[in-house]
């Protein structure tokens, strides 16, 4: 089978909105999917991104995305965008600039699959190859463990999921099952130049490597698996290890760090940085690893200061956020409120703290049985509360320790870990809202309504919206 059976099981019943370039994996990708309609319930949505850079070549892509989908009846979205132009606008690299653009294009059609009721999965044709690749070219660049992970099965993006399940095929599978099935596509004349690093590993060291090793790219599967492996039990072993040493917020005790082994400390010390907003790099971890150590006084990043004192490890923030709680109002069907909730942004050396404030706008539908779900904010299918189970006794407020909700689809998860993943900056993930009921979670901004209260299709549905810090006063 050209895609595992595990991972077919994990797409049954899901909308696909798979990326779809023209050239010989997204094709393969896509026709694989498109056959197997009936068989694992999936819906199938392609999106291609045109980049504008090559010009009728760029157009000779689009063209044959659309005679492909329109031959096997798979619902297609174009979006031309100038990547050249966004590049030179935002003074960043042709190849970030064409991958933020086709993220954002896969994001779109998501939300949109979410609007109408569907359960929004996002897929990418990545390949053993190109997980190969991106390995070497890391290791070029002198990445660790995570690095040499190569690309990862599944991240976030926004409220939803990207997924690769081609990443155990090679190049020279999907061109096979092209040829098998007569698919035809198109050939990026871009990728055949050397003027790209990616490129000048993809033409000359891999062939030097196959001719040592036909099956490398088969070895650096097992690698992975076993890195991967690794990366997980040093993971676990490193969070046992914050959770030793930890002794309040934003401190931990010296003695347990100083005692593990180094590779284990500086493990837990990325997820120091990573619970911290920070970046995870070597570097910062390696700065960081001297000051537990005592090599060095104190290490900055990101507004924010690490140093020892009282035989601890000591986190300071550049600014610190509180709130209040706020009531759920009391409201009648068909009613809407608008809610403005603050927030106090307190800096060191100001005598005034600054004002965040977000407006959250609520609203009562009655829906009766069969009738289609009122549509008045953005997923509000993942947003609309049953209100019957959350009467009396709701507030409004910002996220505390130890808070979780339990997902749809996603079972029960720390809100700490939602955000995390979510790669949330600490401005973010301070100022999202919740709607809590005691100490259970109704409704968590940017993530939906919880499985106990979700809206299920009949009764008086609550909708709910937080627009945003958009006002900020001293």
């Amino acid at each position: 089978m050209f895609l595992s059976e595990d991972d077919c099981a994990y797409m049954a019943g899901k909308t696909l909105v798979a990326g779809l370039s023209g050239g010989a994996d997204s094709m393969a990708l896509c026709h694989f999917l498109a056959v197997h309609r009936a068989v694992y319930g999936w819906e199938l949505r392609a999106a291609h991104l045109n980049h504008c850079l090559r010009g009728e070549e760029s157009l000779r892509d689009e063209a044959a995305v659309e005679a492909f989908c329109r031959e096997m009846g798979v619902r297609l979205t174009i979006c031309r965008e100038d990547v050249g132009e966004k590049a030179r606008a935002e003074k960043r690299s042709l190849e970030d600039a064409g991958r933020e653009a086709r993220y954002a294009l896969f994001l779109r059609e998501a939300e949109q699959a979410a609007g109408e009721g569907k359960v929004p999965l996002i897929l990418t044709a990545h390949t053993l190859s190109d997980d190969f690749e991106t390995a070497l070219f890391r290791l070029v660049r002198g990445s660790g463990m995570d690095g040499l992970c190569g690309i990862e099965k599944e991240r976030p993006l926004g409220e939803y999921t990207v997924f690769r399940p081609m990443l155990g095929v090679t190049r020279e599978e999907v061109e096979r099952y092209c040829a098998e099935n007569r698919l035809p596509y198109v050939t990026d004349s871009s990728n055949l130049s050397d003027g790209y690093a990616r490129n000048r590993l993809r033409l000359k060291v891999v062939p030097e490597l196959k001719a040592m090793n036909p099956s490398v790219e088969e070895a650096y599967r097992r690698l992975k698996e076993n890195l991967l492996a690794d990366r997980a039990y040093l993971g676990a072993e490193a969070e046992k290890l914050l959770r030793e040493a930890e002794a309040g917020a934003g401190r931990w005790a010296l003695s347990p760090l100083r005692e593990a082994a180094g590779p284990l400390r500086k493990r837990a010390l990325l997820q120091v940085l990573r619970e911290s907003g920070l970046p995870r790099t070597v570097e910062a971890a390696a700065s960081l690893d001297r000051v537990v150590m005592g090599e060095a006084r104190g290490f900055s990043a990101g507004g924010v200061r690490f140093g020892c004192r009282g035989g601890e490890l000591w986190r300071e923030e550049e600014a610190v956020f509180s709130s209040g709680a706020v009531p759920l109002p009391e409201m009648e069907e068909g009613e809407e409120q608008e809610i403005c909730f603050s927030f106090q942004k307190s800096l060191p050396g100001r005598a005034e703290p600054e004002i965040l404030r977000k407006t959250v706008r609520l609203r009562l539908f009655p829906v009766q049985k069969g009738e289609e779900t009122p549509k008045v904010y953005k997923n509000l299918l993942y947003s609309g509360i049953e209100y019957a189970t959350i009467m009396n006794n709701v507030v409004l407020r910002a996220r505390r320790p130890g808070d979780s909700i339990r997902l749809p689809g996603v079972g029960r998860k720390a809100v700490k870990k939602l955000f995390q993943e979510a790669r949330l900056s600490r401005e973010e993930r301070e100022t999202r809202l919740m709607l809590a009921k005691g100490s259970d979670i109704v409704w968590l901004e940017g993530f939906g309504a919880g499985e106990d209260y979700r809206f299920r299709g009949e009764g008086v549905m609550l909708g709910i919206q937080a627009e945003g810090l958009t006002e900020r006063t001293r």
